[in-house]
């Protein structure tokens, strides 16, 4: 999920909840998920300023502090990275 930060309302959120943990059988995450927020204060802003946005989105927001201190190796860009690095890695060591 690359839009966190368009997740409006409890409403919305415990249905994107029920997805993430698998209690949504209309909506199966075959291959995990990661949980990032991409939203931009400004378009001149650096990889950094937005990293620093994207992790004070995820400690400050009142519903998403929650989900990302119980599941910490999944938000993030930094995860997501790491993760894809990783498979990446491992798809090259098989050649």
């Amino acid at each position: 999920m690359t839009k966190a930060d368009k997740v409006e309302g409890p409403e919305s959120f415990e249905r994107w909840k029920a997805i993430v943990n698998g209690e949504d059988r209309d909506h199966k995450l075959r291959l995990g998920h990661y949980v990032t927020m991409q939203r931009r204060n400004n378009e001149d802003s650096t990889y950094a300023e937005n990293l620093s946005n994207e992790i004070a989105f995820f400690q400050n927001n009142s519903m998403w502090s929650t989900f990302a201190q119980t599941m910490p190796s999944v938000v993030g860009t930094v995860e997501l990275r790491r993760k894809l690095s990783t498979e990446l890695t491992g798809h090259i060591q098989k050649r």
